[in-house]
């Protein structure tokens, strides 16, 4: 038995229309609406109504920039040198903004539920 899908609105399939057209033209969804000078933030709500309803997934690619990692942990060297309690010896820096700081090194798999999207990786 098939899973039934939502029925989708005329402005969520305006939006895979939007999204088509885009990858079409070789643009990027902000550049496709400057050049139709539609404003982007709108496609944008659409997606985040369409991410609640769980059609669209909630990551979304990578930049182009960030592209380089993949997604990877990458190596790190550490220096000596004394630190007291009130530094951090962890920092981490999404490229969304958030930043989060340890005392303590974390523990690979939290950090990897943490940076994969992992509901519980914050609990």
């Amino acid at each position: 038995m098939e899973a039934k899908r939502p029925e989708l609105t005329a402005r969520e399939q305006a939006y895979f229309e939007h999204v088509r057209m885009a990858k079409e033209q070789g643009l990027s969804l902000t550049a496709y609406c400057e050049r139709l000078g539609f404003n982007v933030r709108s496609l944008y709500s659409v997606r985040r109504d369409l991410v609640e309803k769980g059609i669209v997934p909630r990551t979304l690619e990578p930049k182009k920039t960030q592209k380089k990692h993949s997604g990877k942990f990458v190596a790190v060297r550490l220096a000596a040198g004394g630190t007291n309690d009130a530094e951090s010896v962890c920092r981490v820096r999404h490229p969304s903004g958030w930043t989060i700081e340890c005392r303590d090194w974390p523990q690979p798999s939290w950090m990897s539920a943490l940076l994969n999207g992992a509901d519980h990786a914050a609990a």
